[in-house]
């Protein structure tokens, strides 16, 4: 039998501080290619999943970069949820709404002969 490996509070962390900084590196490194783009998101991704709370101005900057529609939508939709997590649903709501707006009109574009 294997044995379970337990995370800790502080073990985690590194590994986010790990992740944080191998981030930097390739966006740094490379701005200019995709390598850059999907560490942009990549990181967006483990800040929602380690401290969703200081997401928000990190997704505002994310957006500053042009992304693609669709990662546009999905950091949108990580900010939205990082507010109504803080309960902070008066700046939720209409990140949710245009959310909403967005997949109404790529369903009616994709359903066009």
């Amino acid at each position: 039998m294997s044995e379970a490996v337990m995370v800790t509070p502080t073990y985690e962390a590194e590994i986010v501080t790990g992740a944080e900084a191998l981030y930097a590196e390739i966006i740094q490194k490379y701005p200019n290619r995709e390598e850059a783009k999907d560490a942009a998101f990549d990181r967006l991704l483990n800040i929602y999943n380690s401290d969703p709370s200081t997401l928000p101005p990190e997704v505002d900057q994310y957006l500053a970069t042009n992304p693609s529609a669709e990662r546009a939508d999905q950091a949108k939709f990580f900010k939205a949820e990082a507010l109504y997590k803080q309960q902070n649903y008066p700046r939720a709501a209409p990140i949710f709404a245009e959310l909403r707006a967005s997949a109404s009109a790529q369903q009616q574009t994709s359903a066009l002969p």
